[in-house]
Protein backbone atom coordinates (compact mmCIF):
# COMPACT_ATOMS: atom_id res chain seq x y z
CA UNK A 1 0.00 0.00 0.00
CA UNK A 2 1.58 3.40 -0.88
CA UNK A 3 1.85 5.80 2.13
CA UNK A 4 0.55 9.20 0.50
CA UNK A 5 -0.80 12.35 2.82
CA UNK A 6 -4.75 12.18 2.82
CA UNK A 7 -6.90 14.72 3.52
CA UNK A 8 -7.42 14.06 7.68
CA UNK A 9 -10.28 16.91 8.60
CA UNK A 10 -10.74 20.63 7.18
CA UNK A 11 -11.15 23.62 8.50
CA UNK A 12 -12.07 27.03 7.76
CA UNK A 13 -9.57 28.91 10.24
CA UNK A 14 -6.17 28.10 9.60
CA UNK A 15 -5.41 28.87 13.46
CA UNK A 16 -7.83 26.18 14.37
CA UNK A 17 -5.55 23.48 11.92
CA UNK A 18 -2.36 24.41 13.57
CA UNK A 19 -3.80 23.89 16.54
CA UNK A 20 -4.98 19.94 15.78
CA UNK A 21 -1.23 20.01 14.29
CA UNK A 22 0.39 20.58 17.45
CA UNK A 23 -1.68 18.16 19.33
CA UNK A 24 -0.98 15.33 16.91
CA UNK A 25 2.29 16.01 16.78
CA UNK A 26 2.61 15.56 20.58
CA UNK A 27 1.19 11.97 19.65
CA UNK A 28 4.02 11.02 17.15
CA UNK A 29 1.87 11.49 14.08
CA UNK A 30 3.69 13.81 11.21
CA UNK A 31 0.98 16.22 9.95
CA UNK A 32 0.44 18.83 6.87
CA UNK A 33 -1.52 21.70 6.84
CA UNK A 34 -2.59 22.95 3.11
CA UNK A 35 -4.35 26.65 2.93
CA UNK A 36 -5.21 27.09 -0.80
CA UNK A 37 -6.45 30.51 0.31
CA UNK A 38 -4.39 31.96 2.65
CA UNK A 39 -5.29 36.28 1.77
CA UNK A 40 -8.91 35.79 0.72
CA UNK A 41 -11.02 38.46 -0.54
CA UNK A 42 -12.58 40.77 2.01
CA UNK A 43 -16.03 42.72 1.52
CA UNK A 44 -17.61 44.87 4.26
CA UNK A 45 -15.24 43.67 7.21
CA UNK A 46 -15.68 39.45 5.98
CA UNK A 47 -14.55 36.99 4.20
CA UNK A 48 -17.01 36.49 1.07
CA UNK A 49 -17.58 32.92 -0.79
CA UNK A 50 -13.84 32.87 -1.93
CA UNK A 51 -13.23 30.25 1.15
CA UNK A 52 -10.89 27.33 0.62
CA UNK A 53 -11.21 25.51 3.22
CA UNK A 54 -7.75 24.56 5.03
CA UNK A 55 -6.82 20.95 4.66
CA UNK A 56 -5.19 19.21 7.38
CA UNK A 57 -3.76 16.14 6.22
CA UNK A 58 -1.34 13.02 7.50
CA UNK A 59 -0.22 10.07 5.79
CA UNK A 60 -2.53 7.21 4.84
CA UNK A 61 -0.69 4.66 7.33
CA UNK A 62 -1.50 7.04 10.02
CA UNK A 63 -4.65 7.83 9.05
CA UNK A 64 -7.05 5.39 11.26
CA UNK A 65 -4.86 6.40 14.17
CA UNK A 66 -5.28 10.37 13.67
CA UNK A 67 -8.87 10.09 13.23
CA UNK A 68 -9.11 7.81 16.87
CA UNK A 69 -7.07 10.56 18.46
CA UNK A 70 -9.10 13.48 17.30
CA UNK A 71 -12.75 11.11 18.20
CA UNK A 72 -10.79 10.52 21.69
CA UNK A 73 -9.80 14.28 22.26
CA UNK A 74 -13.51 15.59 20.89
CA UNK A 75 -14.95 13.76 23.27
CA UNK A 76 -13.00 15.45 26.09
CA UNK A 77 -13.52 18.73 24.77
CA UNK A 78 -10.19 19.69 24.82
CA UNK A 79 -9.10 21.44 21.61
Amino acid sequence: MENKPVILELFSDETEAVVVKGFLETCGIATYVFNDNPFPRIVRGSATADFAPVKLMVNSSEFKKAQELLRRKKDEKDY
